[in-house]
């Protein structure tokens, strides 16, 4: 587990100092995929270099596992650091050395195996990322996705508890991204390891994390179950994210009301409701005639969900008994107008 606690990191500058976080509270569960989001200068970047200590807060503490990152030795802080490997953006793999060499390279550094016990956990490794027939090329030779599978298994030579990801899809194409995805996914699933992700693309943090933190100017303004803030996000940032990332904005549902003659509905559907013929049941039952006017059918991560905008319809409209529908078949719903 990871505990962040009131975290803040300054950086000085010549006119005035730099707040790039600012008393930050987080917790992380063991074994969950853990993502945390903003725009550019969000302060995304440092966050997560703190948690590793490659940055050092100015205060406040991070905590592994109960243990205070801030009170360890220098000595100590590359022991612990072995615990939390990390994919980076660009990948910075060491363009002289072969495939093999670039994932053994914190095996030999650590000291801690001879070199046949090295020689299979690189094979083990390559065979994980799909990379076995790559043993022996250089980086130059990779595509983009390949050169991230070998920082991802580099990130896993030493057997970390917890995955740093420092962006690392946005130098991909979107179906490189997938696949990369995938295998994080499955990382964590096989081997109950803890990924923290940091990204600025919605879609990242729809397929693959369980909880999301959205960042903005240093601070979090918003946490929860991904499924929660994407489909009733509370804060102006997290909607803008979304509106950003193809979701009706205020603006298309100001155009709506506008031309709605009947109360306006938002309807949101999570798991097995999403593929049930709920309006026309509400329909049969209530008497009311729903007029769809927006609507989008999904998965997060696994989970299936759907989001309508509908318009209740009809010479004298009462909606008091299809809101009661709705509650009944666990659909969450909200009067938009």
């Amino acid at each position: 587990m990871i505990r962040i606690e009131q975290l803040t990191k300054i950086y000085p500058g010549r006119g005035a100092d730099h707040l790039a976080l600012d008393a930050v509270d987080l917790s992380i569960d063991k074994g969950e995929i853990f993502g945390i989001i903003g725009r550019s200068g969000a302060g995304k970047s440092t966050l997560i270099r703190c948690l590793n200590r490659l940055e050092t807060p100015s205060s406040g503490r991070v905590l592994v596992d109960g243990q205070d990152l801030s009170t360890l030795s220098a000595r100590e802080l590359p022991r612990m650091r072995q615990r939390l490997g990390m994919i980076f953006q660009h990948f910075n793999l060491l363009h002289a050395k072969t495939v093999a060499q670039n994932v053994s390279f914190p095996l030999r550094l650590a000291g801690r195996h001879d070199r046949d016990a090295i020689d299979r956990r690189v094979d083990a490794l390559l065979e994980r990322v799909g990379l076995s027939a790559y043993r022996d090329s250089y980086p130059a030779r990779l595509s983009g996705g390949q050169k991230q599978r070998v920082g991802i298994a580099r990130a896993l030579a030493n057997a970390p508890s917890v995955l740093l990801s420092d962006e690392a899809t946005s130098a991909l194409d979107p179906q490189t991204t997938l696949s990369i995805l995938q295998l994080l996914q499955d990382i964590n699933r096989e081997l109950g390891l803890t990924i923290v992700l940091i990204t600025h693309e919605m879609s990242v943090i729809r397929n693959l994390c369980d909880r999301v933190a959205v960042l903005d100017h240093g601070r979090v303004v918003e946490t929860g179950r991904v499924a929660d803030i994407f489909l009733h996000p509370q804060h102006a940032v997290t909607r803008s994210l979304l509106a950003e990332s193809g979701t009706p904005d205020e603006g298309a549902l100001i155009q709506l009301r506008q031309r709605a003659t009947g109360p306006l509905l938002r309807l949101t559907f999570v798991g097995d409701t999403t593929y049930q013929p709920l309006l026309s049941r509400a329909t049969e039952e209530t008497g009311l005639r729903f007029n769809i006017l927006q609507g989008s059918v999904g998965r997060i991560k696994e989970t299936p969900y759907g989001q309508l905008l509908v318009e209740a319809v009809g010479a004298h409209v009462e909606i008091g008994p299809a809101l009661a529908f709705f509650t009944r078949w666990n659909v969450h719903h909200e009067v938009v107008a």
